[in-house]
Formats: C-alpha cells, sequence, structure tokens
C-alpha cells in the first residue's frame, strides 16, 4: 500500500521547479487569472482574480469616471466606497497581490535563479511594485520576503520604532507599516537597478 508515504512534504525543500516557467508565472501575474484560465487561488469567477480587473476596480469605480451596473461581490459597495473586510472584491485584490508575492518569493528563494542576475533583478522588482501596491491599497498589509514556515506579520511589526507589548492606536500601527514598507520598497528598487538591462528607445 504504502499510500501515505509521501515523502518529504515541506514546503520549503526545493523541488526543481522550471526557473523559465516560474519566471513567467511572476510576469503573468501581472494580467492573466491562471496558468489553464483557472484562478491561483479559490473563487467564484475567474475573471475576478486578474490583477488588471482589481486595479481598475478600486483606481477607476470609486470614482465618477467608471460606472459598474453589477453587484455581485461587493462590487457596489466600492463603487459607493462602503468596504468591509468582508468585501469579496476587496479579498479578491489581497488574495492576487499575495499570490503574485507568493510565486516572486519563490523564484527569489531558488539558488538556480541567482544565475541570471537580470532575471533575478526583474523579479525583485516585481516583489517591490506587489509590495508598492500593498502599501497603496492597504497600508499596513502581511509582510513576507521569503518562504518560510513562520507566521507571517504586519508590516509594522518589521519596522524598528515598533516596539513590542506598547499599545498602539490603529492609525499609529498604519503609519509604521507604511513607513516600513515604503523603505523596503525603495530599497529593494534601488538594490535590483544595477542589474537590470537598460531601456532602449522602440525604433
Amino acid at each position: 500500500m504504502d499510500d501515505l508515504n509521501k515523502g518529504n512534504i515541506d514546503p520549503t525543500v526545493d523541488a526543481n521547479p522550471n526557473i523559465m516557467g516560474l519566471y513567467s508565472k511572476c510576469y503573468a501575474g501581472l494580467i492573466m487569472e491562471g496558468n489553464d484560465g483557472n484562478a491561483d487561488f479559490t473563487i467564484d469567477d475567474n475573471g475576478k482574480s486578474t490583477l488588471l480587473r482589481n486595479l481598475f476596480n478600486f483606481n477607476e469605480v470609486p470614482t465618477d469616471e467608471a460606472v459598474c451596473w453589477w453587484s455581485d461581490g461587493g462590487i457596489a459597495d466600492v463603487a459607493y466606497n462602503k468596504l468591509d473586510p468582508g468585501n469579496a472584491t476587496l479579498k479578491n485584490l489581497y488574495y492576487r497581490l499575495m499570490s503574485n508575492i507568493s510565486y516572486e518569493n519563490h523564484f527569489l528563494s531558488l539558488d538556480a535563479a541567482k544565475e541570471d542576475k537580470t532575471k533575478y533583478a526583474e523579479v525583485r522588482v516585481l516583489r517591490a511594485y506587489s509590495y508598492f501596491l500593498m502599501l497603496d491599497f492597504f497600508g499596513d498589509p502581511t509582510f513576507i520576503d521569503k518562504i518560510s514556515p513562520e507566521t507571517p506579520r504586519q508590516a509594522h511589526a518589521y519596522n524598528s520604532k515598533f516596539e513590542e507589548g506598547k499599545t498602539y492606536t490603529r492609525a499609529e500601527l498604519l503609519q509604521l507599516g507604511r513607513e516600513f514598507l515604503f523603505n523596503w520598497v525603495k530599497d529593494e528598487l534601488l538594490a535590483a537597478e544595477p542589474d537590470l538591462l537598460e531601456a532602449k528607445p522602440e525604433t
């Protein structure tokens, strides 16, 4: 039988993924639902999982620039700026960004990925962009910069000014999280820049 003996199933163990496939997946997360048309996470409508759609929903629908005529999934509440943590459309944006960050962290954790400095730098930029969006939309999101069995914490906990055990208001935690994440994104971009290809004008 031996049905239950699956070997090492520790998610931190390198299973020799296809480096180019994973690199492509990091870019695909900017526009695609998933590899086969299915979303990368559980959702009632795969199309709602795309980053571009969610960016449109949260940058345009709450303004007078766009009107969304359907009301499912909490999109009507987005239009009227009446969001709460249970809003399905808000969750879709969060899940997409965290899914992208997971793929980016996976790529950056692999020794084989470090052999191509340019691609490695590109994925660092993609991850920094993902966290820039998390900063913009959520202020003090969960922060995970590596594959780890440790329980992730919100960004404010990584700010050197944060004191464990001290009582903070929500506004103070948001400020600490934003400050940490802004500096982290800036440092990542500066670190990646020397290894990026120089932009060339289109002809």
